[in-house]
């Protein structure tokens, strides 16, 4: 359901070969539970030392967060990136959104189920989250992904710097992500839980 070949937003966005997109899949919320402000604080740093690197934020505002989104977009307006950052909204394409990616970020402040970060491991996109408990639950410990101390900008900006600069970490990273999730997270793996606990109750 997740597997997908067709990097759309690369047509969509011009993109030339060689050009880096990296990007965060989540809905802006009224309430304090994704953090893309700290994603946009970072992207100064990254784009002045990446030049064929480019972002883009794919979620619905929610009826209420319209401010959140308006600060993201202001600063990266004040800042002179906005032709380098894309805010895309809802889309229902998100596989194909997670084929596009190079790099997959996930800035959070609190997490039920990770379904985004899940959906990035199994689609092979190599990682990038906020070191609070559900993610690093999700990670194997950190292991399966690189994390960042949450709100930290700079930290962030460093983290997303080293894989876009490193395609065989990125490669190794997300390999490694994808055994994981398919051990952990699969269909398969839930069905085998599944016939364990009624074993165990048989």
């Amino acid at each position: 359901r997740i597997i997908s070949d067709n990097a759309v937003l690369r047509a969509e966005l011009n993109l030339a070969e060689n050009e880096l997109l990296f990007g965060m899949i989540a809905n802006f919320y009224r309430d304090p539970r994704k953090d893309h402000l700290t994603l946009c604080r970072a992207l100064p740093k990254v784009l002045g030392e990446i030049e064929n690197a480019r972002c883009v934020f794919v979620g619905r505002t929610e009826a209420g967060a319209e401010k959140k989104f308006d600060e993201c977009v202001s600063f990266c307006r004040a800042n002179r990136i906005a032709d380098r950052v894309h805010f895309l909204g809802a889309r229902e394409d998100i596989r194909d959104v997670l084929a596009s990616l190079d790099v997959f970020v996930l800035s959070s402040l609190h997490e039920g189920l990770p379904v985004a970060a899940t959906e990035a491991m199994m689609a092979g996109v190599p990682m990038i989250l906020s070191d609070i408990e559900p993610l690093l639950e999700i990670s194997g410990g950190g292991k399966y992904a690189e994390m960042f101390q949450t709100r930290n900008a700079g930290d962030l900006a460093e983290k997303i710097l080293k894989l876009l600069k490193n395609e065989a970490l990125r490669k190794d990273l997300s390999r490694a992500a994808l055994r994981f999730a398919a051990e952990n997270f699969s269909i398969e793996a839930h069905l085998r839980e599944l016939r364990k606990l009624y074993e165990s109750l048989l």
